[in-house]
């Protein structure tokens, strides 16, 4: 009996160790972070040989909206004050984010797409620039060393779900430990 113990628990030290966790953030929280991550100046073709340079400042949350979306992970709301110099217009808007998890060869991404910034421009008419907008990535997994009694544990988290409600944005990541994750 005490050999198949022993057996046991060395299978089940040299297994890796797999749990869950959950992230949440407010719309507060959210501010702080989301406003410098995103792109503050590009260029936007109007045809061939024009293009117009926007500038985005001023990016505040002012909502969650659960359910939205072509995923339905739902859409983060947010105003924005958006420039356009060549035209002399300096425009508030009002924009939508999708949530997206994507595989990419260097490891999944987490990727905030602007669905909706409509502006009205002179001569254009109304134009909606999300296309033009850059997703605003974030890696969704990554493997790190966490120092235990034993030495160090290599450790691995995943984002694997994201939910949403009126108040909170929730990540969920697996996250899996043990001597080798490679």
């Amino acid at each position: 009996m005490k050999r198949v113990l022993l057996l046991f628990w060395i299978g089940f030290a040299a297994c890796p160790v797999w749990a869950g966790m959950t992230i949440g953030f407010d719309t507060r929280t959210l501010n702080d972070i989301l406003p410098a991550l995103t792109v503050r100046e590009l260029e936007i073709p109007l045809s061939e040989t024009n293009t117009i340079g926007v500038i985005v400042e001023d990016m505040r949350i002012t909502g969650l909206a659960p359910g939205g979306g072509a995923n339905g992970k739902g859409h983060i709301l947010t105003t924005m004050r958006v420039r356009v110099p060549q035209f002399g217009l300096n425009l508030p808007v009002q924009s939508r984010l999708s949530l997206h998890i994507t595989e990419n060869a260097s490891g999944d991404l987490l990727e905030l797409r602007f669905d909706q910034v409509e502006i009205q421009l002179p001569l254009a008419g109304r134009v909606d620039i999300a296309a033009f907008l850059p997703p605003i990535q974030f890696p969704a997994e990554n493997v790190f060393r966490v120092q235990g009694a034993g030495g160090d544990v290599r450790v691995r988290s995943k984002l694997s779900d994201i939910e949403m409600d009126e108040n909170v944005l929730r990540f969920e990541f697996d996250l899996s430990a043990g001597p080798s994750l490679d």
